[in-house]
């Protein structure tokens, strides 16, 4: 099982059209860590890949909170991951709320955007992953996020494009 990751799209959506249409037979599932999660609509029917998650962030005042949550937990090839922007859980100033929400919600992974920083650590017991901005330049080249699922091995890779 292969997951897409990205976010901070902020309405540039050709990036992951790019990676998507490239490595479309590769990728088995995409999420969308918002800021402009409704860029994730048009990613999804433009190169037939589903199923989609998305959540909001603190760009995403337009969109439908019943479509796309601040937070949301989901299981993929039986591992729990809670999935969230992290600006309501202060993931600039530190990751502990993002670690006791992840916990909380019987997670295993933690998958947050918001710093448009890509970051891959262990913190107690739980896998945190940002896979920077998709969409925004911020002191880096743009990226996204890999995470491959095989039976009870994990492995997170940073893209760049």
């Amino acid at each position: 099982m292969k997951i897409f990751v990205f976010s901070d799209s902020h309405g540039n959506t050709q990036p992951m059209l790019n990676v998507l249409q490239q490595k479309r037979d590769e990728c088995d599932f995409i999420i969308h860590l918002g800021d402009h999660c409704t860029d994730i609509n048009c990613i999804g029917s433009n190169v037939g890949i589903t199923p989609v998650i998305a959540v909001s962030g603190n760009n995403d005042f337009f969109s439908d909170l019943h479509e796309f949550p601040y937070d949301t937990t989901v299981e993929i090839a039986g591992k729990r991951l809670f999935i969230c922007h992290g600006h309501k859980l202060a993931v600039k100033r530190d990751l502990s709320l993002l670690i006791t929400a992840a916990k909380n919600k019987n997670c295993s992974i933690a998958l947050f955007g918001h710093t448009h920083i890509p970051y891959v650590k262990t913190s107690d017991n739980i896998s945190l992953f940002n896979p920077g901005s998709i969409g925004v330049f911020s002191g880096g080249k743009l990226s996204y996020g890999t995470i491959t699922i095989n039976n009870n091995n994990v492995k997170f890779e940073i893209n760049e494009v």
